[in-house]
């Protein structure tokens, strides 16, 4: 098998997943946390008031604390203050729907596509930062794997971004241009193959990419 650095692999499914929304709508939107200043909520607004992209929008339903440490709102707003900001853009309350906390990207993907397989869902797309995209991606890849759910899941990011805008990185790591963090993101991708052994290597994302329209609706 290819190793997930093999460059000719990452570039091309960097280009693949920054150019993958759906044709049609889909069932929900998965919208990752962000941490504090980088929040898509306008952008998510937009894709369901404007676009019709999504029916609901799932966002992760903790407090945004540490995993381990009763700080919450250290490492994003948190689900409360995400909830009332899209209603402030026009998104009912009625189309927000909250998964239990997760603390990591990999938790996330896992809380997001039980919630999928609980509700019948078979389409989604991914909200993310162009960085950050590709490895949402891979992890909902690998959580469809382990949960044994395949679904349609797509990818959308913002087509122009403020990239010397100050941000917070992951976890609520230091504040830097958000240019800044797109080589940490990419070594994220690599940690977390190495860590958690789920991440399925880019090969195989493709293979998924290239059987996603015979799922069944």
């Amino acid at each position: 098998m290819k190793n997930i650095l093999d460059i000719d692999d990452l570039y091309r499914a960097t280009i693949m997943v920054l150019s993958d929304r759906p044709h049609e709508t889909v069932d929900a939107a998965f919208y990752h946390a962000r941490s504090r200043g980088d929040e898509l909520h306008e952008f998510v607004a937009t894709l369901f008031l404007k676009e019709h992209v999504m029916e609901k929008v799932v966002i992760n339903g903790s407090d945004g604390r540490h995993k381990e440490m009763n700080d919450p709102g250290a490492v994003w707003l948190g689900a409360n203050a995400w909830a009332s900001s899209l209603r402030m853009r026009g998104v009912s309350s009625r189309i927000i729907l909250h998964t239990p906390p997760a603390y990591d990207t990999r938790e996330e993907s896992l809380a997001f596509i039980t919630l999928a397989q609980k509700k019948g869902w078979k389409s989604a797309v991914i909200v993310s930062q162009p960085h950050q995209v590709l490895r949402a991606m891979l992890n909902a890849v690998a959580a469809m794997q382990e949960l044994g759910y395949t679904m349609r899941i797509y990818a959308v990011a913002p087509s122009s971004v403020a990239w010397e805008k100050l941000v917070y990185g992951s976890q609520g790591e230091e504040c830097l241009p958000l240019s800044e963090h797109i080589l940490p993101e990419r070594n994220r991708i690599i940690s977390s193959h190495r860590e958690y052994k789920l991440l399925p290597i880019l090969p195989r994302l493709f293979q998924y990419w290239k059987d996603r329209e015979k799922i069944q609706s």
